[in-house]
């Protein structure tokens, strides 16, 4: 057995023993901690999206939810011959898009029965991860039993979103469940 004056000795060696390690042991916490982190944040870039122009009408006609990605002015004027509904190209012409800088990505939700449905921009930023560009918007839809009105509705959502470095762009709701997705094409 020990006395008191060995016992203490020997916790003031192992004090002193720990204290001239503790430079290490916290340099190499710092080094394992840093390399734990690096891959999780490696290559994500947040992107600004502006909401241009929402609408329960959209000309859309397919029950499928849709996105389209307009890269330049005259894919812009295509889409506008192209579809029946051109309030929503009216408003485009009064936004400012810089074409250099700057695309639009065209939600439709798909063609719907009743009124209750609808699409709002949820986060005004994409988040950029692995060539993947996520945009995370509310999806609304009534809940079963809900009063809704009897109309034919077809939602959409037209944001504005810088051009980066992504070839994919995933549209998700709130609870992360991806509503569409779209492979942008080398001539986007």
């Amino acid at each position: 057995m020990w006395n008191d004056v060995e016992g203490v000795a020997m916790m003031k060696a192992f004090i002193t023993r720990l204290k001239s390690m503790l430079p290490f042991a916290t340099a190499a916490l710092c080094l394992c901690g840093c390399t734990a982190a690096a891959p999780a944040n490696q290559g994500v870039a947040k992107l600004p999206v502006e909401t241009l122009w929402a609408a329960n009408q959209s000309g859309y006609a397919a029950a499928q939810p849709q996105t389209l990605y307009v890269s330049d002015a005259e894919r812009l004027n295509a889409l506008a011959r192209a579809n029946p509904n051109r309030a929503a190209t009216a408003m485009l012409g009064q936004r400012r898009v810089d074409w250099r800088r700057e695309a639009v990505v065209w939600l439709y939700m798909g063609h719907k029965t009743s009124g209750g449905y609808g699409l709002r921009l949820a986060s005004p930023e994409a988040i950029v991860s692995h060539g993947i560009a996520v945009i995370t918007v509310h999806w609304r839809e009534p809940s079963p039993g809900a009063l809704v009105t009897q109309q034919l509705t077809s939602p959409c959502l037209v944001l504005k979103l810088p051009k980066g470095n992504y070839d994919k762009i995933e549209i998700k709701d709130e609870i992360s469940r991806v509503r569409t997705r779209l492979v942008l094409s080398n001539n986007n």
